[in-house]
């Protein structure tokens, strides 16, 4: 598949109507028909309170906290553990380390990822505990350097999973040169297991005024054509929409990732607050795909 970067493809011969052809024929060379749903329960979400239903079963549970009571509630739950946190709050190895390995004892078919550490001797004691995916950035940091962190962990195992920022404050060169720079990464190591295409701006931007729908919709195309099968390739459907995620399915995402529950809260129709996890299986199999197991 060639690639064709950015929102260049809009012009010329490949428009966005032959991105979604050329990534139908990727799909049928590949044998890829199937969506994977990796969802998050809203009541997973940072400090799990002592008794919250995960009455829906998420696909993910993520832990901010090394609370007692969020550690218990997690270690019951169905689903895998994101341990996330931020950059400037990385907890200490010893007691994550620990968690890790409570967590994979209580459960050991879950998977185990977290935040990408800042320091190597702690990404080493971490695989040492359990964890096997490393979650987040490059964002809008040094990308060269955050790079070269995932390069080092994937060295002693880990697989990583990326964001891929575009929109009004990134030129598509800088969205371009970047993304070669993930293709050669998982060229090298094979560990690059799946990159999130998310649109950015500046904070109080609207987000309407950050990208257009048919400049993700390019983006996503994009991405698929530039990465191997190996890498899935995400849509964020709180940030897509949930219609704008049903569209990237036809332009070569094959993962669609956000808040799903048993029920959906209050929330205007295009982008409530949650979606039930049978609304977002229609969404995929109205798109003629399979949700895969």
């Amino acid at each position: 598949m060639t690639p064709a970067f950015g929102a260049e493809t809009l012009r010329g011969e490949h428009g966005v109507y032959s991105l979604a052809a050329t990534v139908r024929e990727w799909r049928a060379r590949h044998d890829q028909q199937s969506v994977r749903l990796r969802l998050v329960d809203p009541f997973a979400l940072f400090e799990v309170p002592t008794g919250s239903p995960f009455g829906a079963a998420p696909e993910v549970v993520i832990l901010t906290s090394l609370d007692p009571a969020a550690v218990q509630a997690a270690s019951r739950a169905e689903g895998d553990v994101l341990l996330l946190w931020p950059e400037d709050r990385e907890p200490e190895t010893a007691p994550l380390a620990a968690l890790i390995t409570a967590l994979r004892s209580d459960r050991p078919a879950a998977r185990i990822d977290i935040a990408l550490p800042r320091r190597a001797d702690a990404a080493e004691r971490l695989f040492e505990a359990g964890a096997r995916g490393l979650i987040g950035g490059p964002g809008l940091e040094d990308w060269p350097a955050v790079l070269e962190r995932h390069r080092r962990a994937q060295s002693l195992g880990f697989e990583s999973d990326l964001v891929l920022p575009f929109g009004s404050t990134l030129s598509s060169d800088v969205t371009e040169d970047r993304l070669q720079s993930l293709a050669q990464l998982q060229a090298e190591t094979g560990r690059v297991r799946a990159v999130t295409p998310l649109p950015v701006g500046s904070p109080d931007a609207p987000r309407d005024s950050v990208t257009t729908g048919v400049e993700d919709l390019c983006w996503i195309a994009t991405v698929r054509s530039a990465l191997p099968p190996t890498t899935r390739v995400r849509a964020d459907w709180p940030t897509l929409t949930p219609r704008g995620a049903q569209l990237a399915l036809t332009f070569g995402a094959d993962e669609i990732i956000g808040l799903a529950g048993p029920e959906t809260p209050p929330g205007t129709e295009d982008h409530p607050a949650t979606l039930t996890h049978g609304r977002l299986e229609k969404l995929v199999r109205d798109a003629g795909l399979e949700i895969e197991s």
